[in-house]
């Protein structure tokens, strides 16, 4: 038998789901998307059954990965190459992901914060357009 046949049983990606709850700046973030940038995402969400995506909008396959310093790099704060895996490899299938440390998110006021969010979601809408993710025109309902 193969070592891979059940691969899941070795590592589960699933666990990290739980991170939401590790650390309060993982909610604060939340509450700063969805009380200031007045979006509302999905939180910590398994794609593929191997990456973990922290904020994430899936039917416009757009999602924001917010890496606290604690898990980034001593030197300079930001992610490392296997933390920007999944955007790397997700970028594949039409997912545009950012990645924003905590660190960088620190250095903005809250005007920029707001500022540089909204733009970079309004742009990853624009290229999902473009990319053919999403329709041209939002569907009409009755």
């Amino acid at each position: 038998m193969d070592k891979f046949y059940n691969a899941e049983t070795y590592f589960k990606v699933t666990k990290f789901d739980d991170m939401f709850e590790s650390d309060l700046k993982y909610a604060r973030f939340k509450a700063f998307l969805t009380g200031h940038c007045l979006v509302y995402p999905a939180v910590f969400c398994t794609v593929e059954n191997l990456f973990n995506l922290h904020y994430v909008f899936y039917d416009h396959k757009i999602a924001i990965n917010y890496h606290l310093i604690k898990y980034t790099k001593s030197a300079d704060g930001q992610p490392s190459e296997m933390q920007n895996l999944s955007n790397k490899v997700l970028k594949l299938q039409g997912w545009q992901i950012y990645d924003l440390s905590e660190k960088e998110f620190e250095t903005w006021d809250y005007k920029e914060r707001v500022t540089n969010i909204k733009e970079w979601l309004r742009a990853a809408h624009e290229r999902q357009i473009v990319n053919g993710v999403l329709p041209r025109e939002p569907p009409q309902y009755i």
